[in-house]
């Protein structure tokens, strides 16, 4: 039988790996936004890193929707730039806001999976 996960035990089985394995590289990656819902910033804490973008077949949540979750939970990046600089040079740029009100799992097509083939 297959179990239903929701947020909570999702979460608990991040942290619970986390304690067991204190020194894993865990990154938080495709699925978080389905399976974590609102509890998506608590994975940040047993978490070492976050995918932005780049899936395998999804576009994922918005990028700076994703860096602004990050700031407000008080985690820090490493860039070469801030995290605010990011934000206010990027904040406007259309193109971030093109899934931001999307709570679906949109796929990619073919011009994002091979973009170098269809040039």
């Amino acid at each position: 039988p297959t179990m239903k996960l929701n947020p909570e035990f999702c979460l608990r089985i991040l942290c619970l790996f986390r304690f067991l394995n204190p020194k894993a590289e865990i990154r938080i990656a495709a699925g978080r936004e389905l399976h974590l819902r609102d509890m998506e910033v608590l994975a940040l804490y047993p978490g070492n890193s976050l995918f932005l973008d780049g899936y395998l077949n999804t576009k994922g949540e918005q990028t700076l929707k994703t860096l602004q979750m990050i700031k407000d939970a008080g985690f820090k990046i490493r860039s070469n730039h801030s995290i605010d600089e990011i934000l206010n040079n990027n904040f406007s740029d259309s193109s971030q806001n093109k899934y931001q009100n999307s709570s679906k799992i949109i796929l990619k097509n073919l011009t994002d999976l091979r973009p170098h083939i269809l040039k």
